[in-house]
């Protein structure tokens, strides 16, 4: 295919209850300038049957099977194969709405961005449908610093998950950006380096997407030890990010820091015997009252944030 506008990644595992109503979602657009890059990251169901039947006879759908690496591995191995301008990552349990891509194709053609900002709704086992969040930032092109600061007035206007942004791939490709492996939450690393390099953002007001709250995803595993490592992992690198990017604006991100580490503190068993970090820096990083009264909390004495948290836990 030439002129490919847009190059759609769905890592695909074991989810053949789903895939279906995700790939037909996407393949009744009306525009054409779109390629589908299945990553089939070992399934061991019907998955990888689905996708290869998907693929017969449409030029515009790959199909790629690979032993089970992770998500991480999964979308990585979709970006070394996407032919698009702009990459977009799609979860293989949720799908888009039957106008989305012709009115993303509008915007993308329109305003020639780093990064466009889509919103999206949850759905959960029972058809509940609502907004993911708030989404007050009004509609329009900003730069990294003017989104910084509509990100410290508007905090509960954005997710960081890499659904929700779709990517300039000559600016993947200029950062060398890739998703960390061996983790969870791969994406609170991979969109906030977006949002630090980023020339230009679009944020729209495009309510194109349905993100599906399954029991038993990756994002509602009950690997507690596994996600607060990954959250550490997480920390520690975003920390040396803002400290190396000079930046004085970033008051979101470092408030999301403080707050994804202190999610560690209380995921981990051996967390307090174990951890290096300085006690004092969710505090230095903390901007909004909540994550100030944690870090504060935590601050004074960490055992006594743990026995605080495992209080309202059971409220």
């Amino acid at each position: 295919m030439d002129n490919i506008l847009l190059s759609i990644i769905i890592p695909v595992y074991n989810v053949e209850k789903y895939i279906n109503r995700c790939l037909d979602s996407i393949l009744c657009q009306k525009k054409e300038t779109y390629e589908v890059i299945l990553v089939d990251d070992g399934s061991t169901d019907g998955s990888g049957i689905i996708c290869d039947n998907y693929a017969k006879g449409r030029k515009n759908v790959v199909c790629i099977h690979k032993p089970n690496g992770g998500l991480s591995d999964a979308r990585n191995e979709g970006l070394k194969h996407c032919k698009g301008k702009y990459v977009w990552f799609v979860d293989s349990d949720d799908y888009i709405t039957e106008d989305a891509l012709e009115s993303l194709e509008r915007i993308l053609v329109k305003h020639s961005s780093d990064v466009v900002v889509c919103i999206s709704k949850t759905i959960d086992d029972h058809g509940k449908i609502q907004d993911e969040c708030s989404y007050e930032i009004p509609s329009g092109m900003y730069s990294s610093h003017e989104y910084m600061e509509m990100l410290r007035k508007y905090p509960k206007s954005v997710l960081f998950c890499a659904q929700f942004h779709v990517v300039k791939k000559t600016f993947i490709d200029k950062f060398d950006f890739s998703f960390r492996k061996n983790i969870l939450h791969e994406d609170e690393l991979w969109t906030p380096q977006l949002l630090l390099n980023a020339e230009q953002i679009y944020y729209s007001n495009l309510n194109i997407y349905f993100h599906y709250m399954r029991e038993g995803s990756i994002m509602h595993s009950s690997n507690m030890e596994k996600s607060g490592r990954s959250d550490l992992v997480v920390t520690n690198e975003l920390k040396k990010i803002y400290e190396n990017s000079g930046r004085s604006d970033l008051y979101y991100l470092r408030d999301h820091m403080a707050d994804t580490y202190l999610q560690a503190v209380w995921k981990l068993p051996d967390f307090l015997s174990s951890e290096k970090w300085k006690r004092s820096e969710p505090w230095e990083n903390a901007y909004y009252p909540k994550t100030k009264l944690k870090s504060l909390l935590y601050f004074i004495s960490p055992r006594m944030y743990l026995w605080v948290h495992e209080r309202m836990r059971k409220v």
